[in-house]
């Protein structure tokens, strides 16, 4: 018995090593922002195909649905360490009027409050001025403001896991690499959602155009690159959105749907779904190349770099590209060009003309230059935040 008892708590020791990571907590957020997602892409299909709206739609449902299990979780997540007397436990915790959790369950809680409390505000907005013309009306960015809440704590909490339990079981690792890959995806896509209105493929010649993509979109790809441990963190992350987005554009037109809200300009009998997805999986294979020959130089040499990359390589792709979107070869049910809401003359000129600069040339090629400045400015920025990441462990 004596030879056996060591080689027995060993053994024990290894199985709870290696015993997954990924708690029914950190699955719970990962079912909740995966559903808040889903919803929120299902209802702005919803708009643009029946045109009428609800407190309880069934996407304000998943919506909510997802935001009740995050915050829910987190709740008893909070509570649970709050009470806890394992010191160990609350030290790898943030305290906050009194009560003790990481920092992701704060975030997820209090995004999930914010998502819950737009729900009346939103049903009274509708009510007292009538449906949104903008994706973003003041409820919606009360909205939007907790579900970046609440991807923002998803992606910390797998975050605190992946660099607690570095290079203990590669297997587990692999798991939280992938679920914080996935969760930044849905980051993008989030942020992807906020500036679509200004993303359509006759904009795609436009200063504008490449400003916000290099602004906006540029953040979120760089830092969490930067935060994530896979071998191409940029090319998973932008690949996931790649994925999410090509899913509802060949998915929501297969389901039936009648416009319920005049004027009807467009006749429909299925949805009607959103853009083909940006490009963003070329530079994001240029910056995971890149940054493995550049990633021992200073940081704001790395923002050079990669901002400098992505611009090039998204203004190269999308210019070229917008020729076929704009063309006959892209009205199909590959790329959906052809697609337009109930509201939308299909008839209507200049469908598939780029819409013209009404600047001067100075002032046109001024704003490209801009546009540049802003991919290096947000690439410092993003690469700190992944620095910070990278650090998280509570």
């Amino acid at each position: 018995m004596e030879t056996i008892t060591p080689t027995f708590k060993l053994s024990l020791k290894n199985s709870e090593q290696r015993r997954s990571p990924v708690s029914l907590y950190t699955f719970s957020l990962i079912l909740g922002v995966t559903s808040i997602m889903a919803g929120v892409l299902w209802d702005i299909c919803w708009h643009m195909s029946i045109g009428r709206d609800s407190l309880f739609s069934p996407p304000h449902l998943a919506i909510y649905l997802g935001g009740l299990i995050t915050g829910i979780g987190s709740i008893i997540k909070l509570l649970d360490i709050t009470f806890s007397k394992k010191p160990k436990i609350r030290n790898s915790s943030v305290s906050f009027w009194g009560m003790k959790a990481p920092l992701g369950t704060l975030l997820c809680i209090w995004g999930a409050a914010a998502m819950l409390t737009s729900a009346p505000f939103d049903d009274w907005w509708h009510n007292t001025y009538g449906l949104d013309v903008k994706i973003l009306s003041p409820p919606h960015a009360l909205l939007f403001s907790g579900i970046i809440s609440i991807l923002t704590g998803t992606m910390l909490t797998v975050l605190s896991f992946q660099n607690q339990k570095e290079n203990i079981d590669p297997i587990n690792n692999n798991i939280l690499r992938w679920s914080f890959a996935y969760t930044a995806s849905l980051f993008l896509t989030a942020m992807y959602i906020f500036i679509i209105e200004q993303l359509g493929h006759t904009k795609m010649h436009n200063p504008l155009f490449y400003q916000l993509i290099c602004s906006v979109l540029i953040l979120p790809i760089t830092g969490t690159m930067r935060g994530s441990r896979l071998s191409y963190p940029a090319t998973s992350i932008t690949g996931f959105y790649s994925l999410i987005v090509l899913i509802q554009l060949w998915l929501f037109p297969l389901i039936p749907a009648e416009p319920k809200l005049a004027p009807i300009l467009n006749p429909i009998n299925h949805y009607v779904p959103l853009l083909f997805p940006l490009l963003l999986i070329i530079p994001g294979f240029i910056l995971d190349i890149l940054y493995t020959r550049i990633r021992s130089k200073n940081i704001f040499i790395q923002a050079v770099y990669c901002g400098s990359a992505f611009f090039v390589s998204i203004l190269i792709a999308q210019w070229f590209f917008s020729y076929f979107l704009n063309s006959p070869m892209s009205r199909n049910w590959i790329f959906q060009t052809h697609a337009l809401p109930y509201y939308r003359d299909p008839n209507a000129p200049h469908r598939f003309e780029f819409i013209k600069y009404t600047g001067t040339p100075i002032q046109y090629y001024t704003g490209f230059i801009m546009a540049l400045l802003y991919a290096v400015v947000f690439s410092y920025l993003g690469l700190k935040w992944g620095n910070w990441m990278r650090r998280v462990q509570r």
